[in-house]
């Protein structure tokens, strides 16, 4: 791995990709993550995840502030420099609806400054949150259907509590995390030049308007017909915790009980679109994370 110095290269900047499937990993600014370490630590863990793929044909875009130092990295992961303030106004935010709009402004501009590096409007795209895993066969199946180009949404994935040696199923797993749709890049407003930009930036912030933009242009989805990612709850960077913060320092809620309705509900006001109702936990039913778990996500075998 290279180590990275904390500032983007010309190269980097002025690169273009012909990679058919594309990871996309936006990071917020450094000043609003309260652990550095383990920012760090949970993007490693990204990487080595990523790194398992089957099929090397991909290229990852890790979309950040030029501060930002980013762990050593493979030369087919590239970093994309946006120079943006950091997200400080969240705790000013009178309801719900205004914080998270604050939250897919961030994000969504992170996502276009990536999108911007990929010149190929049929190449796939997967958002991934710095947080998260994937399965080590994602590149190979969505490649192998090139006869049908076409959306993938993640139906079946696990969420898994940081440091824990299980995982739970979860059943509608796009509804849940952000982790969950993989793309042709024109399947977004943004690339298609659709809208207005800054309708086109709150889509890209929230992964289930970009699904339900899709339906609107007759562009078509299909579930994975694998378990595609993983769900990471409980480090102390996670939105969840933020979220519980901000509602605590004293955010009106539009819609009574929210928080207590759980963390499922999350995702869902991350988007601001109204998909489908779920998703559902297996919480009776812990999968123990063995060797295969382990090689397909983690990237590593069990020690």
């Amino acid at each position: 791995m290279t180590p990275d110095t904390g500032t983007a290269s010309t190269v980097e900047k002025e690169m273009r990709t012909s990679a058919p499937f594309n990871f996309i990993i936006p990071i917020r600014h450094p000043e609003t993550v309260s652990n550095l370490r383990e920012q760090q630590r949970v993007l490693i863990d990204l990487l080595r995840s990523i790194d398992a793929q089957t099929d090397r044909r991909f290229a990852v875009y890790v979309a950040c502030n030029p501060e930002q130092v980013l762990p050593p990295h493979e030369p087919y992961v590239h970093r994309v420099d946006i120079d943006l303030p950091p997200n400080t106004q969240l705790t000013k935010a009178k309801t719900m609806e205004e914080l998270y709009d604050m939250i897919r402004n961030d994000k969504g501009q992170r996502i276009a400054a990536a999108l911007d590096v990929i010149n190929d409007e049929n190449a796939y795209v997967m958002v991934v949150d710095d947080d998260d895993f994937v399965s080590s066969r994602l590149v190979e199946f969505v490649l192998s259907q090139e006869g049908e180009k076409t959306g993938w949404l993640v139906k079946k994935g696990y969420s898994w509590i940081s440091g824990s040696n299980h995982v739970y199923e979860v059943e509608g797993f796009h509804r849940l995390c952000g982790t969950s749709i993989v793309v042709p890049a024109h399947y977004y407003a943004y690339v298609r030049k659709q809208g207005s930009i800054r309708d086109s930036i709150q889509e890209l912030g929230g992964h289930r308007a970009v699904v339900d933009s899709a339906h609107r242009n007759k562009l078509t989805f299909r579930h994975l017909p694998f378990h595609g990612a993983i769900y990471r709850l409980g480090h102390s960077n996670a939105s969840q915790s933020d979220v519980q913060r901000l509602t605590a320092d004293g955010i009106s809620l539009k819609k009574p009980g929210m928080i207590e309705r759980g963390i499922a509900k999350i995702g869902r006001m991350l988007t601001g679109a109204k998909l489908e109702e779920g998703p559902k936990t297996r919480q009776d039913y812990p999968i123990e994370i063995e060797t295969n778990l382990m090689r397909e996500f983690f990237g590593r075998q069990t020690t």
